[in-house]
């Protein structure tokens, strides 16, 4: 989580994500700072993956940009580590409560401008279907 002026958590951005990785330090990438839509996780990992922003033209401290391998952990495992869940939820593993949800794309593959348009078809909460799309587009 930052805490902070909007300049410290700017500055934060700049520097130390990548690092913070490389150490095999967990961070996670959804919070309730607005400069990330909280309510798309699928933006949320486009910005992650591009370092781009509507207000800004090119690549926000371009260094910084995370793999979308780390991008999907970012989403899942790393928020359980750090709600000390890791044993129930985050990853598809025996003994965990398999919750997921299906996606109209491959996000390890697709062109990275789509990821952000990601939809997703189904939701699985505890291995049982809780939600799912009426027509996929």
């Amino acid at each position: 989580m930052a805490v902070g002026t909007n300049r410290e958590i700017t500055a934060l951005a700049k520097e130390g994500v990548t690092q913070v990785v490389d150490l095999g330090g967990h961070m996670q990438k959804i919070g309730d700072w607005r400069a990330i839509n909280i309510y798309n996780p699928f933006l949320a990992m486009w910005v992650t993956l591009t370092r781009g922003a509507k207000w800004y033209e090119g690549r926000l401290h371009a260094a910084e940009a995370l793999s979308r391998e780390q991008a999907i952990r970012f989403l899942t495992r790393n928020n359980a580590y750090l709600l000390f869940w890791e044993k129930e939820i985050g990853s598809l593993e025996a003994g965990k409560r398999a919750d997921f949800i299906v996606v109209d794309r491959d996000l390890l593959t697709c062109p990275v401008d789509d990821v952000k348009d990601t939809q997703v078809l189904q939701t699985w909460v505890e291995g049982q279907p809780v939600y799912r799309i009426a027509a996929p587009r």
